[in-house]
């Protein structure tokens, strides 16, 4: 828990940067963001939902774009997260088997917390079959984060 809140008081002046996102080959959407994140378990410590549609095995990718700045705009965004508003000007989520984003700058790219490199583009897509993953029988197919 602690590494969110020191995280986001880290980037709280931050300004959130414009992207371009392609969910599926589908249209570009232009968004200002101060993150995307990309995964398939929604549940955050404390069982916070910020993709609350998530299946780990479903075979979906879920994706959302933060848009905060300053304290007032994090508030925000918090309480969009909190209350699973589905639109927000803080928060747009989105689904799909494969995604495109697109930066004019580089900009620093993370995979389970550790940044993996630089650059202006970031592509995500599912391989079927490359991951074995085990839900309980009977469950919803959520998973706590």
């Amino acid at each position: 828990w602690a590494a969110y809140v020191l995280s986001a008081l880290r980037h709280l002046w931050d300004r959130p940067t414009r992207v371009v996102l392609r969910a599926d080959g589908g249209p570009w959407l232009r968004r200002w963001a101060s993150g995307v994140i990309v995964g398939n378990v929604g549940t955050l410590q404390a069982n916070i939902r910020l993709m609350p549609d998530a299946v780990p095995d479903d075979g979906v990718l879920n994706v959302a774009v933060l848009t905060a700045w300053g304290l007032i705009g994090w508030l925000g965004l918090a309480a969009d997260v909190l209350m699973l508003r589905r639109k927000s000007v803080h928060l747009t989520r989105l689904t799909c088997r494969e995604l495109v984003v697109r930066s004019r700058r580089p900009r620093p790219w993370e995979v389970d917390g550790e940044v993996i490199g630089l650059s202006r583009e970031l592509r995500v897509s599912l391989s079927p079959g490359d991951l074995l993953v085990r839900v309980p029988a009977g469950g919803n197919g959520q998973a706590a984060g």
